[in-house]
């Protein structure tokens, strides 16, 4: 791009765009179509790019065809010989990473507020996160569950069961589903079932409901 933020060349490197190169060159974003507001947005990105000499990176939402498409355009400064300095931006599609994000986060936040509690173990049986559900369960803060080993949180003879029965239960199926005696910090012992699975990095996704009020009815 000049500084008129016109294409002045255009490579593709997707065969299904070869036509836009003609239709491009001599434009600017808004003669193309880009709505005003997103054209400001991309000028302010290039206007730091050119006042740090650094190369910058703005992520930015169009809708195409009824579609939300995600891109990032990855802009720096470009001077050959005594020409006059360009600008030399990247464009870059990020819809599907998007899309990818925005499920993660869903079912992150699926998580956070679920009723069952929930926890994950690194392979050494670390706590590394737990939710609401999951401390409240055991009648503790969250803050003071992560980093505890589980042995901590159990009952000596449901250590002794894990040891025996659910561990090498859960490794060799990659997973267990099953009922233990959960224990809360003022003592008080009430059932619990339990689910376990095996991550790819060999830590484990630990899913507790109380069943207290079940047994009661």
């Amino acid at each position: 791009l000049n500084h008129q933020y016109q294409f002045e060349e255009f490579m593709v490197y997707d065969s299904n765009l070869l036509d836009l190169k003609e239709a491009l060159i001599g434009k600017t974003f808004h003669e193309i179509g880009f709505p005003q507001e997103i054209c400001n947005s991309i000028h302010q990105h290039l206007a730091k790019t050119l006042a740090t000499n650094n190369k910058q990176e703005l992520d930015l939402m169009l809708t195409i065809e009824n579609e939300e498409t995600w891109f990032s355009v990855i802009s720096s400064v470009w001077k050959k010989g005594n020409e006059p300095e360009k600008f030399m931006c990247i464009i870059q599609n990020k819809t599907k990473k998007h899309l990818e994000e925005q499920d993660n986060y869903k079912q992150f936040k699926a998580l956070e507020n679920s009723i069952d509690g929930v926890a994950f173990l690194s392979i050494e049986g670390f706590c590394t996160y737990v939710n609401q559900g999951f401390a409240k369960m055991m009648g503790q803060q969250m803050e003071d569950l992560i980093g505890i080993h589980w042995r901590k949180v159990l009952m000596a003879n449901e250590v002794k069961k894990f040891d025996d029965e659910i561990i090498p239960s859960l490794y060799s199926k990659g997973m267990f589903l099953g009922t233990i005696n959960g224990s809360r910090k003022n003592g008080e012992i009430f059932p619990v079932s339990i689910s376990l699975t095996v991550t790819p990095d060999f830590g484990i996704i630990c899913i507790l409901r109380d069943l207290s009020e079940i047994q009661h009815m």
